[in-house]
């Protein structure tokens, strides 16, 4: 029985102190990112409170009597003391078996507890915040200074002292782990008040610079300061050979080993306070640099002089309206792990990193000096990017397939190597099949980069900026995931490998899919397995959408008139799918309320094709709003088209054309007419009712490309109307399940916009195509437009006006709506053209990392703009301001 509660106690310490060096100042994930991270990483490294066996460190839990004894005789450098005095105490309810009876014994010995009245000490009781920091204030020697009465009394010295400084004091409240973690790293740099003089006159006073730290611990204690700071010039990532397993080098000249419970790789170009032991080894380190000036993204854009690098400079993704100089020609640069100290050498990192050039974005660590200006800068780039295969722990070798596809296997048996994986310290062992590697370093100094992020899911859209394959992006679950420079695909399980390319990125489109992520977010591989989204298809025009509801649930519908004449309905695997499927694939709406809101919801009369699954539930639709376009035998999938053309249908010799290509009529055609005797009763009929149809958008059709056989033939009976064009900036252009869209910035939103197939091919190819009044001058983002909609809400023209150059800001008359433009940026131009705007004008702003809509107010004088008078009336339709040479 003694056995059992023994067990039970030291169960409970574990449970509540944590267990030295299960978790490390880089694997507490539920304190990252909180006030508790810095605090609770410096005392597990110091083995004063550490975490717990899981690797976390519960912030939020009690701290009992017991515990605090410990945690402050640790900070007091009686651990061993501690296990020498590991006996029965002097109270009723702690003998010597207990866990804490040493911690106890020595914590009431040095006068930093008591117990109660009644003769116990009740260990397991909550320690109250006014109870742990007068444990703390007594460690530190200063009771002598403490005046005025309980709890108050030690509460003010507290203060005082800065132990409790960022945390709100409730005095009679439990403390928690995670205020008591802060409390306890407050203390240890605090001066000791020691008594230095005796007799009728006793004094103490704070002895400077001697702390628990020093007096206590026996570290040596280096500060950061203005003067004097310590920086983190190289860890073992930026050079193996020399740092290899777990050192670090501050100011370039000092090298030390750091104990494992911090991971140096973190360090480098921050500045840090660090303790180090007799041994020279640091045990303890505290990042100063404010977490404001580190910052991680990708890189935009640099300017570079290759005999003078103070004069660099860099432009990050998240914001390209600010240039990041650096601080001066010694600025710190690691590119791919490798220092870079020349000038010359320091351009060819930096262009590198702009260009992409074949090795995609580079991902970089910008630390900012006090004056926002770069100090170091640490730039990944995709270089040697490997999917794991299998992992031979026994033999040290990897299987992968590196970024040409080709498969290899490579023996790390010699390698020293430093392995990240996910983010954090690593072993070969962890690697595991699937994992995106990336490979960096030389010989057998090698630094591995292991991502396992992995998204699954249908890809519903595919985006693209411009035309290069590392600008193209998938949507999987409403979100964009880009694909990397070299990134690659199989529909067969990984037998046969591809490279993307724009030609034939569409294949994934409407498939299921598993998309593998690189360390920086960017898809280097997808896998299908060959499986799109249904393996059975089934046309036909819908008749209902509908819903029936049972003891078991509710169950949502489809009914179609087949092409065959008979009229089925086909469940939805579930809610979700309705919703999806019944709402044109698109990101909303999500609701079953909102359905129907949006033009291009699917509804009655709609030509679809039902995808089914194994069960005979629909698992998808193709709609008619991207134009039913086989691309084989009907079991492939679909593609987007273009519309029918005009006068394109040819009653006489029972041929469409579409794209300017013929497409026939044959035994197996079937025709379906939705209207009869005036209302919808959609039915099979016969090509004798596409006589006399002489608007083009009221027939919708699927047809093979493969034969140039016209498979269905829809007579809607619809008729769709122009709008007035309107004003737009293009934010993004791409593809999703219907086919080609623009994503613009109009009215004041930045809206998603399904094109007409009519303009669809010219949109997305940006090319100079379609009839003279659908023609789109390359169609690309930032570009200015104007757009015309048809009835169902899809763009049915668009147009790039253009002016003959750009226009500067000189005077702005609001009451009378007048805005006077000069020819030359110091407007003191020879000519000055005035033009009204009234509320139908729009501004836009492409200065910026995106268009933005702004107003009249926004504009001032000496600003670079387009003025758009496209009615030649004088009165603007539209303002751009830019800093581009030509719209």
């Amino acid at each position: 029985m003694r056995l059992k509660k023994l067990l039970v106690a030291l169960s409970t310490a574990a449970l509540v102190l944590g267990t030295v060096a299960t978790a490390s100042a880089a694997t507490f994930p539920d304190v990252g990112g909180t006030k508790y991270a810095d605090a609770s990483a410096r005392l597990a490294a110091l083995n004063i409170l550490a975490g717990f066996p899981d690797g976390t460190f519960r912030p939020n839990e009690p701290v009992t009597r017991a515990q605090m004894a410990a945690i402050a005789v640790r900070a007091l450098g009686l651990e061993s003391a501690s296990q020498y005095a590991k006996m029965d105490t002097k109270f009723n309810d702690v003998s010597g078996a207990h866990w804490a009876a040493g911690y106890i014994n020595v914590a009431v010995d040095q006068g930093l507890l008591k117990g109660y009245p009644d003769g116990s000490f009740k260990p397991e009781n909550q320690v109250t915040y006014a109870e742990a920091l007068a444990i703390l204030v007594r460690a530190l020697g200063y009771e002598p200074a403490v005046k005025g009465l309980w709890p108050t009394n030690y509460i003010v010295k507290a203060s005082e002292l800065g132990l409790s400084k960022g945390v709100v004091v409730a005095a009679n409240a439990p403390a928690t782990r995670g205020d008591i973690a802060i409390f306890t790293d407050n203390a240890l740099d605090v001066d000791l008040l020691q008594q230095v003089a005796f007799g009728d006159s006793p004094r103490w006073e704070p002895q400077t610079g001697k702390t628990l730290l020093t007096e206590n611990l026996g570290l040596t204690v280096k500060k950061s300061s203005s003067t004097t700071p310590y920086i983190v010039t190289s860890v073992p990532k930026v050079n193996l050979s020399g740092l290899y397993p777990n050192k670090i080098t501050i100011n370039g000249t000092e090298t030390r080993a750091l104990l494992e419970t911090y991971n140096p790789d973190d360090l480098l170009g921050r500045e840090i306070d660090y303790y180090y032991n007799s041994a020279g080894d640091i045990i303890a380190v505290k990042v100063k640099t404010d977490p404001a000036n580190i910052i991680t993204d990708t890189i935009d854009s640099t300017s570079t002089d290759g005999s003078n690098a103070a004069n660099d400079a860099v432009v990050l993704s998240g914001n390209t309206s600010k240039t990041y100089n650096v601080s001066d020609a010694n600025f710190k640069l690691y590119y791919n792990g490798v220092e870079k100290t020349s000038a010359p050498d320091k351009k060819t990192a930096l262009d590198d990193a702009a260009s992409e050039n074949t090795k995609g974005p580079a991902k970089a660590t910008v630390i900012l000096d006090g004056n926002g200006k770069i100090r170091s800068i640490e730039i990944w780039q995709g270089d040697n990017s490997w999917i794991v295969t299998s992992v031979d722990t026994t033999n040290k070798k990897i299987e992968y397939q590196d970024r040409n596809a080709t498969k290899a296997i490579q023996s790390v048996k010699d390698w020293n190597m430093r392995i990240v994986r996910n983010g954090k310290p690593a072993t070969l062992g962890d690697i595991k099949p699937g994992d995106v590697l990336e490979v960096y370093g030389s010989g057998n100094y090698r630094y591995l980069v292991a991502t396992d992020n992995k998204v699954t899911g249908r890809v519903t859209a595919i985006t693209a900026a411009t035309a290069g394959i590392s600008d193209y992006k998938l949507r999987v679950d409403g979100k964009d995931y880009e694909l990397s420079t070299k990134a690659y695909y199989s529909t067969d399980n990984g037998s046969t490998i591809t490279q993307l390319d724009p030609n034939n990125v569409t294949d994934l489109l409407d498939v299921d899919a598993t998309l593998y992520l690189n360390q920086f977010g960017q898809v280097r591989y997808v896998e299908t397995g060959g499986t799109a989204v249904g393996t059975t298809t089934v046309k036909g025009v819908v008749l209902d959408l509908f819903s029936a509801t049972t003891a078991d649930g509710t169950t949502y519908y489809v009914r179609i008139l087949k092409t065959d004449g008979t009229k089925v309905s086909y469940a939805f695997k579930d809610v979700d799918a309705y919703i999806d499927f019944v709402n044109g694939q698109n990101d909303t709406p999500t609701t079953l309320a909102s359905l129907g809101t949006d033009s291009d919801d699917i509804s009655k009369g709609d030509l679809v094709q039902l995808k089914l699954d194994s069960q005979g539930k629909v698992a998808g639709i193709d709609t008619d709003s991207k134009l039913l376009r086989e691309a084989g035998d009907g079991t492939t999938g679909y593609t987007g088209g273009t519309a029918i053309d005009s006068n394109g249908i040819n009653s006489d010799n029972k041929t469409i054309k579409v794209g300017g290509q013929t497409y026939y009529v044959t035994d197996s055609t079937v025709f379906i007419q939705n209207i009869r005797s005036n209302k919808f009763d959609p039915a099979l009929t016969t090509w004798e009712a596409l006589k006399g149809v002489s608007d083009p958008t009221t027939v919708k059709v699927a047809l093979n490309d493969s034969n140039r056989v016209l498979k269905v033939v829809v007579i809607t009976n619809g008729v769709t109307l122009a709008t007035s064009a309107k004003s737009a900036m293009v934010v993004s252009r791409g593809l999703d399940a219907d086919g080609t869209t623009l994503t613009l910035l109009i009215d004041g939103a930045t809206t998603t916009y399904k094109v007409d197939s009519a303009v669809s091919a010219a949109v997305y190819s940006g090319q100079n195509s379609g009839t003279s009044s659908n023609s789109v001058s390359d169609v690309n983002t930032r570009d200015f437009v104007r757009v015309s909609f048809g009835s169902t809400g899809k763009i049915t023209s668009i147009t790039e006006p253009t002016v003959s150059s750009s226009v500067y800001v000189k005077s702005i008359d609001t009451a009378g709506g007048i805005i006077t433009f000069n020819n030359q940026a110091d407007l003191a131009g020879n000519t000055d053209t005035a033009y009204r705007y009234d509320d139908k004008t729009v501004f836009f702003d492409e200065t910026g990392s995106a268009p933005a809509a702004i107003t009249i107010g926004n504009l001032g004088a000496g600003d670079k703009v387009w003025a758009f008078d496209l009615n030649g009336d004088g009165v603007l339709e539209a303002v751009v301001k830019h800093d581009n040479s030509t719209p």
